[in-house]
């Protein structure tokens, strides 16, 4: 991707340069930058998906549970904040 590229989608964010942290921070414009490269997000269903079934259904200790659980909330907190975001 060129700089000229990388301009326009800058200048073509909600208010341009003036919008940024007041309509749009750099989240929004990453995302846009990878739309237009066409990377677009994972899809983080399946990976939750495992973690709850081993988190229901696994045979271990207690640290082991706890860190399934606290990766799960990462996933979750993660996508909470790009969903503000948008």
């Amino acid at each position: 991707m060129t700089d000229n590229q990388i301009t326009a989608i800058w200048d073509g964010m909600p208010g341009g340069f003036s919008g940024f942290c007041v309509h749009w921070g750099y989240q929004q414009f990453a995302r846009k930058i990878l739309e237009a490269v066409g990377k677009p997000a994972p899809d983080t269903e399946p990976v939750k998906d495992e973690l709850r079934w081993c988190i229901d259904n696994g045979m271990y200790g207690p640290r082991t549970e706890a860190a399934l659980m606290w990766a799960l909330e990462v996933i979750e907190a993660a996508e909470q904040t790009s969903e503000e975001g948008r």
